[in-house]
């Protein structure tokens, strides 16, 4: 379905229904509940669609009318933006061309431009970007809410240069199994995988960081946030409650994936807090990432 197409009341519809959908999915995912699968739920498969709906729609309207399109790109609330999704158009050197919720972007090299986790995210976008579509994910500001929060965009590049994309926001629950889901994938694809989560700068997300421990003997290998921990075994780590929550995240780790609850180290504000963490294990290895709440 081409989501551009739509007048507005059918996309004001289209929108309430999948908020309904994202909403009863996101209460189904609360901590306590059966962990889901590593990868794409119902609702976020709504969002996934219509992203990659709406920015094919977008490269067809280029590729037929280039200077009418861009026109279109640079009026916020036009056809190029339904609520918080909207079409984005960079090129190989990171700077906007067009901007369907904020035009006065128009211009800008965002090459150097980190978002809050310290990602250079355009950059990232840039390198995912294929003639195929690719995905990647970072925080930005939500123009509904006015909050930088995690997002997902896919982002299609053309023979001219320009890269074509449009993203969707998620709660910190998928951000973080996104983060394990690339890991996943690395692992799969790559010769040396320890060595590319210790030095990609996908898996450095501030307190969202990757971490890598072998299940044999919960040794650290891998881990940007903690450097000084590679090498060394976790299994005698104890949170505030004393428990030993590597010897449980070994316990609980499978193929599927599952929650792990336990008191860490925030890196960003230097303080215990209280860590939910998405784990997998792949052969002898766990690999995982987490967000943090107040104790």
């Amino acid at each position: 379905m081409l989501l551009a197409g739509l007048n507005w009341r059918m996309r004001l519809a289209w929108m309430a229904c999948a908020a309904a959908v994202v909403a009863f999915s996101f209460a189904a995912c609360e901590p306590g509940g059966p962990a889901p699968k590593p990868e794409l739920d119902p609702a976020e498969a709504v969002w996934a669609e219509a992203v990659v709906d709406l920015t094919e729609a977008a490269i067809a309207a280029y590729e037929e009318d280039p200077e009418g399109t861009f026109e279109e790109l640079d009026t916020p609330d036009g056809p190029w933006q339904i609520g918080e999704l909207y079409v984005f158009v960079i090129d190989r050197h990171s700077v906007i061309h067009a901007h369907a919720a904020d035009p006065g972007l128009v211009g800008t090299d965002l090459s150097e431009s980190l978002d809050s986790d310290g990602y250079l995210f355009t950059p990232g976008l840039v390198g995912q970007a294929t003639e195929d579509g690719g995905w990647d994910i970072y925080r930005f500001i939500n123009p509904v809410t006015g909050e930088a929060e995690p997002k997902r965009s896919y982002v299609r590049a053309l023979d001219d240069g320009y890269i074509f994309g449009a993203g969707y926001y998620l709660d910190e629950t998928r951000f973080v199994k996104h983060v394990v889901n690339d890991a996943l994938e690395v692992w799969e694809s790559e010769s040396d995988p320890i060595e590319v989560f210790q030095t990609d700068p996908r898996f450095n997300r501030g307190e969202a960081y990757l971490f890598a421990v072998r299940a044999r003997d919960l040794v650290s290998l891998a881990t940007q946030a903690e450097p000084e921990r590679i090498g060394t075994s976790l299994a005698d780590l104890t949170d505030h409650t004393g428990k030993k929550f590597a010897l449980e995240g070994r316990a609980l780790a499978d193929a599927d994936g599952e929650w792990l609850y336990y008191g860490y180290l925030n890196p960003d504000t230097g303080a215990e807090e209280q860590k939910q963490s998405w784990i997998v294990r792949v052969d002898d290895v766990i690999v995982g990432s987490g967000f943090y709440r107040p104790l």
